[in-house]
């Protein structure tokens, strides 16, 4: 961990660590041993030790020659030390007995799997942090950058990312970092020490940090202190003066993931756990009468600093991970340990066998030989940053199809025909959408009889078509086989808030900001109603005229989300006929974007209950992954499946079809249809005429 802790946390720092922080940390009343056994610094400390005193000067084993001219066995030699044979089996009977405890409290850390001792009760871990909490905000009162000052915010972006990408939790907003109560405890009126170091107290309560934690984040203003540290409980505290070495948020998120990896990870638990170990062996050393000052050596440079030195590794590898996974460049972390040693002043140990924490050339070298499996094509997927799909669509000219649609026999091929909307040719031009809406929605005839004359048109086709060639409208975007676009949901307000080049780098994998919530399954905001709505009272004054909107005439389809279906029933109103049919083929791209992960099944049936919901639909969004997003070519696929059952259900019966879903599965159906690219605005939609060449039987 980082220099300075407060001495709660952590021992004393040695003259390495003097020249990068002149803090004195508060101090606690109890014993130096289990201070340090909480929390260490992320720079080099050195150890210190309990002094013992021996009450007997008998010689130890080795010593001084006896009568017969050398010293006794080391069975006589034990059995002297002990106080005979009962002595032997009291020490054996609590040796063996050690053993067995050591060996039913060993579990596996998170992320490595590997096996350690730990006996200390999580309640009382975080208890612990608890009070080092207060007690440092007491402190550090005056320094404290408010939470809605800039430097707070850009730290709690980050650590919001890395807490929220990996499950851990969520991170407390600015205005829920409130005072918090209590004064500086003293530890007579919280915990009992001897609790945590002996056993008792609340035993075994699940507290670990999980997805339930409400992390906080402090900032101390501080440019001297080089410093970070994250308490058991995950409270956050950062100095300003660390933020120039970490130098950018990649730099920082390794400074905030290799702190968040040892709660992760339980290493303060441990080193408390450990505490007792070598305070065992340490006894069990001295009574065998060997020297104190060897016996701490012994404990000190084969166990202590081992495990220490193992922890700081270990965290440094799982925070590698953390931010990884949060799309931050694990390249900058090697950097940043460069950037620490340059700090100071190449004073830093070249080795790191006195050391609690490994020499920083050997941390950088770690991290660039951990760094290849960052950079797997697995990697890329984890943090969001998928190869490049083998469809582009966005871009204006002609049909964009994926090699994956010729790769799998489909039923039908699909066509527009042109010269009925002016979307759609033979000269497509994008149109303002409000325009359209005066236009009847871009049709090419303007006639009071448009739409007798284009249902006229369309039965025409359909009854001199040979078999097996079908024809529907559809409306991409909004309505007839009509394929509708939804409103402005809470993530399109997020993405023109924060603009889409940061959403899409950063915010579109949270769940909220300080303000509003966006995932999962976001609702309509006020704007994106009014828009639905828009499309309510043009359909209301089309319905005169013709427009084929009676229940035997249109059929409604709607993606499984909240702001598909709330855009379904605002556009349609009381102009809806029928049930619409719910189907996950129409849902956005899944994967990663948390707005893109939809609501249960039971939640979405409470929420609609007129609608009708496909059989196959599974309570849980079994298709949204955390580390993995859908490709554009299986979004084709996936629209071609979804035309396929439109079209192979009774062939042409249903002719004007509304589908009303998101903007990558339009735009990917619109590949499909071998139409050209046309970008959809929120609340927008492309009416389409719609050929299916059948090419074998339904499957």
């Amino acid at each position: 961990m980082w220099s300075s802790i407060p001495r709660t946390l952590t021992r004393l720092p040695t003259q390495r660590l003097a020249s990068l922080a002149s803090h004195r940390p508060p101090t606690l009343p109890f014993p130096r041993s289990s201070a340090s056994a909480i929390s260490r610094a992320l720079h080099t400390t050195r150890p210190s030790y309990a002094k013992y005193e021996r009450f007997d000067q008998r010689p130890s084993f080795g010593g001084s020659p006896g009568p017969s001219g050398g010293g006794p066995t080391f069975w006589q030699y034990i059995k002297r030390r002990m106080g005979g044979d009962r002595a032997v089996w009291v020490y054996g009977i609590g040796i063996g007995g050690g053993g067995i405890y050591y060996v039913t409290h060993l579990e596996r850390v998170p992320e490595t799997g590997r096996l350690r001792f730990i006996d200390v009760d999580e309640a009382q871990e975080r208890e612990l942090g608890r009070q080092t909490q207060l007690q440092t905000l007491s402190e550090y009162d005056r320094a404290l950058l408010p939470p809605n000052h800039p430097i707070s915010k850009r730290i709690r972006k980050v650590a919001t990312r890395i807490i929220e990408s990996s499950g851990l939790g969520r991170v407390k907003s600015s205005g829920e970092m409130g005072a918090i109560e209590g004064t500086v405890p003293t530890w007579g009126g919280g915990i009992d020490m001897k609790d945590v170091f002996f056993g008792g107290g609340e035993g075994g309560k699940e507290v670990r940090e999980g997805k339930d934690t409400e992390w906080e984040v402090y900032v101390i203003d501080d440019k001297k202190t080089k410093n970070a540290f994250v308490l058991p409980g995950g409270k956050i505290f950062v100095f300003t003066g660390i933020l120039p070495i970490s130098d950018n948020d990649d730099g920082l998120a390794t400074v905030l993931g290799h702190e968040i990896a040892h709660q992760v990870a339980r290493h303060p638990a441990e080193r408390m756990s450990s505490m007792k170990v070598l305070f065992a062996l340490g006894l069990l050393l001295e009574s065998l009468g060997l020297d104190v000052g060897v016996s701490r050596l012994l404990l000190t440079f084969m166990l202590q600093l081992p495990n220490s030195r193992k922890n700081e590794s270990e965290a440094d590898f799982i925070g590698l991970r953390l931010m990884s996974r949060a799309c931050f460049d694990p390249t900058e972390s090697s950097k940043m340990w460069e950037r620490m040693s340059a700090a100071e002043g190449g004073k830093g140990l070249s080795v790191d066998f006195l050391s609690t924490h490994p020499a920083n050339a050997k941390r950088i070298k770690q991290l660039e030989n951990w760094m290849p499996e960052r950079k797997t094509p697995k990697y890329r997927t984890m943090v969001h940053q998928p190869d490049n799909p083998p469809v582009a669509t966005i871009e204006s000219g002609g049909p964009a199809t994926s090699p994956a649609l010729e790769e799998r026999p489909h039923d039908f091929r699909y066509e527009i025909i042109q010269g009925y909307f002016i979307q759609n040719g033979p000269q497509p031009k994008h149109t303002n959408f409000e325009d359209l809406l005066k236009q009847s929605f871009g049709l090419i005839d303007t006639s009071p009889e448009r739409w007798y004359n284009l249902k006229a048109s369309i039965r025409k086709l359909q009854d001199q078509a040979p078999e097996g060639v079908y024809y529907k409208v559809m409306f991409l975007g909004y309505n007839v086989a009509e394929i509708a676009r939804h409103g402005q949901g809470w993530h399109n307000f997020g993405a023109g808030k924060y603009g889409i080049d940061k959403w899409e780098e950063y915010w579109t994998y949270l769940y909220n900001d300080d303000e509003i919530t966006w995932g999962p399954d976001p609702e309509l905001t006020p704007l994106g109603k009014s828009q639905a709505q828009a499309i309510n009272r043009c359909w209301a004054a089309e319905a005169p005229l013709g427009a084929p909107i009676k229940p035997d005439e249109m059929t409604w389809y709607v993606s499984p989300f909240t702001r598909t279906g709330q855009t379904l029933e605002e556009s349609w109103g009381a102009l809806l006929g029928r049930a619409p049919e719910v189907w996950e083929d129409w849902r956005e791209v899944y994967g990663s974007h948390t707005c893109d992960k939809r609501s249960t099944r039971t939640i979405l049936q409470k929420r609609f209950p007129s609608f009708k919901f496909e059989e196959g639909l599974t309570e849980e969004d079994e298709l949204w992954k955390e580390d993995d997003r859908e490709t554009d070519a299986h979004m084709q696929m996936r629209a071609q499946r979804a035309m396929d059952r439109l079209f192979g259900k009774d062939g042409a019966k249903e002719t004007y079809i509304s589908v009303t879903a998101h903007s990558a599965i339009l735009r990917n159906l619109l590949a499909v249809l071998h139409h050209q690219a046309y970008p959809l605005a929120t609340g927008e939609m492309i009416p389409v005429v719609v050929k299916a060449t059948r090419l074998r039987a339904n499957s």
